[in-house]
């Protein structure tokens, strides 16, 4: 089973903090309550969190109740827009991430989670 769910961030800090202290794969997914989009995807996410072992830690970002993560990451054009899910493999404590899929389209977010998953299980 998957750690628990992180879903607020205190600052940039706390963003490199928690790469830093990887433990195997860091999944952060940015959305939003009001956005329709992310409301599309939301049980697939769900779906494929509840399937990945213990060494991955999700993080679910509100981008307006974490606007200085999101900003920053927005500034250095890691993200467009929401939904956006990045993820982070143990050996990477930079904000560049090693996977990203943004959008609804089904076939990108499953092959983004079997690539996870895969990373998560060597």
């Amino acid at each position: 089973m998957v750690l628990p769910t992180i879903t607020k961030l205190n600052g940039r800090n706390h963003f490199q903090e928690l790469l830093q202290t990887n433990p195997g794969v860091i999944i952060v997914k940015f959305g939003a309550t009001w956005c329709g989009p992310c409301k599309q995807i939301e049980d697939d996410v769900t779906n494929y969190i509840t399937k990945m072992p213990n060494n991955v830690q999700f993080v679910s970002l509100d981008v307006d109740e974490n606007i200085d993560v999101y900003g920053f990451m927005k500034s250095k054009k890691m993200v467009k827009g929401i939904p956006a899910l990045l993820a982070y493999y143990n050996d990477n404590a930079h904000y560049v991430p090693d996977e990203f899929v943004s959008g609804t389209d089904k076939a990108s977010l499953q092959y983004f989670f079997e690539t996870c998953l895969s990373k998560a299980n060597e």
